[in-house]
Order: structure tokens, then sequence, then C-alpha cells
């Protein structure tokens, strides 16, 4: 079976969207701040993979549609800069549910606001 142009693209980006959705969940199932933070640098490597592309945005974009909050977060996080009307809407559900990833929503809409979020590191 052959493939037909542009599908190795496809299963690529399907496969980092994969990665980033799982390393997302995983910054969150831990209480150990290393753990923490070595899945937090591991979603930031495959934004960065994703980003450059309007297939790897759209991934990201529609990660924000996921039932994990902290997944959701994540890439509602990283959509502020593609469509901040939809991203902003859903940081503030989840800031405002109170629940799981609710204090990092409020501080990545604080620092939103203040013009300081950024993801170029």
């Amino acid at each position: 079976m052959t493939r037909h142009e542009g599908e190795e693209d496809v299963l690529a980006v399907a496969g980092l969207a994969t990665r980033y959705r799982e390393a997302a969940y995983r910054s969150a199932d831990t209480s150990n701040p290393g753990e923490q933070n070595k899945w937090a640098d591991k979603v930031h490597a495959l934004y960065r993979q994703l980003a450059p592309t309007a297939a790897g945005r759209a991934a990201i974009i529609q990660l924000m549609g996921d039932t994990d909050p902290h997944v959701a977060g994540w890439a509602a996080a990283h959509s502020l800069q593609w469509v901040p009307d939809r991203a902003r809407k859903v940081l503030e559900a989840i800031r405002d549910s109170g629940g799981r990833g609710s204090l990092a929503a409020k501080w990545t809409l604080r620092e939103f606001d203040k013009g300081t979020l950024t993801f170029d590191f």
C-alpha cells in the first residue's frame, strides 16, 4: 500500500498531537515537582514542533476541547496567540470551575492580560 502525498505529514502531526496530549495530561498527573517539570518540558518541546505549521496549530486548537482540564488548559494557553477569544473562554471555564487546572488557568490569563505570557524559550 502506498501513501498519498501529504499523508505522512498528517500522520506525523497526529502522532505529535497524541504525544502532546499525553505530556499535558501527565504534567498534572503527579505531585512530584520534578516529574511535573519533565512533562511540562515535553509539552513545550512538542508545541515547538507543532506550532510552525497550520496543521500543527489546528491540532493544538482542537485539544482545547479535551475532557481533561489540564490538556485543554495547555492547549488553550498555547492557542491564545492564534484564537484568543476561543482560548480565553476555555481558560475562563477551567478557572471558574475551581477544579483541576483552575489555578494554572487563572495565572495563564493573568500573564496573558499583562502581556508577559510567552512560549519563546
